[in-house]
């Protein structure tokens, strides 16, 4: 069992309420010496001092909570703006709930959220009706899926795809595709491309005087087995593509060296998203980098903004969105310096945002 505020008092030689102003930064007009703050701060940690949050709020004591909800956690760029979210409220002194729509719907989970007294909420994603109609409450909405759902900030994909193809037709590159994790066979018609990143694609396109035609949809799970992306390739001239993620690309290159086509020489290849280990590939992956940290840093600074001066519901959305910036590797065609010394990081990360 934990050390109580009483008895840190009594090993610190000073009075409970002066502990208490220290540990729980209830302030008023109790002072305390630096040296006095000092040696409190050591007791409670030596000690393992927990504060008892249940108490603190019978006594009308207020602990600032926000709750995040948002499911893929098992995805790497999920997982990095969820800790860089909680980071950034940690700092701003609140605590976090994390409600994981992965087990139960969004609604189900600001339910629980909101049982549990939360002074405002971030949502990650796509949400029902059902969920935005419970939203009275300080909130903030990331990323939209859908053009009808609303949102605050969120990565603009579309200016992303459109600095790689852009990139990829400044490397002479005409005819491109688009490795894409949907559902749709392989088509040249901008019709059959799907919306955001390959609409970006459809913009460069026309920017540089290329027809519809030169830019195909190809089905990374179609089945297929890659047999239509060799075709393609081989048979219909297509140089240079670009993929929804890194993973995708990053498979897609060992595949095509599989097969004796090799990347930059034979087709060029940009990924998305600004994972890490697109240093460690061969060549090292051109990829979009993903402002994820700015992302955090908005939406944390909105929705205390919001919290504070009691702005509920969902009626006044920004609508913004942060372009993410292209990193250079040797996947594209560029030429870039080998590395030939073995260098070690004081810290890994899943992403290249803030390493580069």
């Amino acid at each position: 069992m934990g050390v109580t505020l009483k008895e840190i008092a009594k090993l610190a030689g000073v009075s409970q309420p002066v502990v208490s102003a220290v540990l729980n930064k209830t302030g008023g007009s109790v002072r305390v010496s630096d040296a006095k703050r000092g040696k409190i701060l050591k007791l409670a940690e030596e000690h393992c001092y927990v504060p008892n949050f249940a108490a603190r709020k019978l006594r009308g004591v207020r602990t600032p909570t926000v709750g995040i909800i948002g499911g893929g956690l098992e995805t790497p760029m999920q997982t990095v703006l969820l800790s860089r979210l909680m980071r950034e409220f940690s700092a701003k002194g609140f605590f976090v709930l994390l409600g994981n729509t992965e087990k139960q719907r969004g609604h189900a989970a600001l339910r629980e959220l909101l049982s549990r007294g939360i002074d405002g909420a971030v949502l990650i994603g796509e949400q029902s009706k059902e969920t935005l109609n419970m939203l009275d409450l300080p909130c903030v909405l990331l990323r939209s899926y859908a053009p009808e759902h609303p949102f605050d900030y969120d990565v603009d994909a579309f200016d992303g795809i459109y600095q790689a193809v852009t990139h990829l037709i400044s490397h002479g590159h005409r005819r491109i595709i688009s490795i894409s994790p949907g559902y749709k066979k392989v088509s040249s018609a901008m019709s059959q491309l799907g919306k955001s990143k390959s609409n970006g694609a459809v913009k460069a396109m026309a920017d540089a005087g290329l027809q519809a035609e030169n830019l195909a949809l190809w089905n990374f799970y179609d089945g297929s087995g890659g047999k239509d992306l060799l075709d393609l390739i081989r048979d219909k001239g297509y140089t240079a593509g670009f993929t929804g993620n890194d993973f995708m690309a990053g498979r897609t290159m060992t595949f095509l060296k599989s097969h004796g086509i090799n990347v930059p020489d034979d087709f060029a290849l940009i990924g998305y998203n600004g994972s890490a280990f697109t240093e460690f590939t061969s060549p090292t992956l051109t990829t979009v980098i993903q402002p994820l940290y700015e992302l955090a840093v908005n939406a944390a600074g909105l929705l205390v903004e919001r919290i504070n001066n009691n702005i509920k519901g969902i009626k006044d959305r920004r609508s913004e969105f942060i372009k993410p910036c292209l990193h250079i590797g040797g996947s594209c065609g560029c030429k870039i310096d080998n590395r030939n010394e073995l260098i070690i990081p004081q810290q890994e990360s899943l992403t290249l945002e803030q390493l580069v």
